[in-house]
């Protein structure tokens, strides 16, 4: 199924916006500077921090370094521990993660609260592997 545009035009700002985020996490802390308007819509530092952290563990790397550290396609598959570092998902980690993103900030406080509960149940580092069985 296509993207809309403006789901597609909302991720790019989104993606801008976190870009910046070291900024204005020194504006936050040397002016108070919480909000910022970009195209009519605010954003609050303290709620992008939630949208962050309500994503699955391997979306929410791939953002956070390509992003916000600004590392390429392939030094994010390098760190996320992937061989191949020409053929990698990272991309589409980082595309869907900012998709979710996007979604959270759109939430009702419930609904946030149930996107965070979903990624919960994965702990720190993702979802466990399940064990192979020893055959006996």
């Amino acid at each position: 199924m296509a993207e809309s545009p403006e789901i597609r035009h909302r991720r790019k700002m989104l993606e801008r916006i976190l870009k910046n985020w070291q900024a204005w996490g020194s504006l936050v802390e040397s002016q108070g500077l919480m909000t910022i308007t970009v195209e009519g819509e605010e954003y609050h530092y303290f709620d992008m921090l939630e949208g962050l952290n309500s994503l699955p563990p391997r979306q929410r790397q791939a953002v956070f370094y390509m992003c916000i550290q600004d590392k390429s396609e392939a030094e994010v598959a390098e760190i996320m521990g992937f061989e191949n570092k020409n053929c990698t998902p990272v991309q589409q980690y980082k595309s869907f993660g900012l998709t979710r993103f996007l979604q959270y900030l759109d939430a009702t406080p419930e609904e946030q609260e149930e996107l965070k509960n979903k990624v919960k149940k994965y702990g720190r580092n993702g979802p466990r592997k399940k064990k192979a069985k020893v055959a006996q």
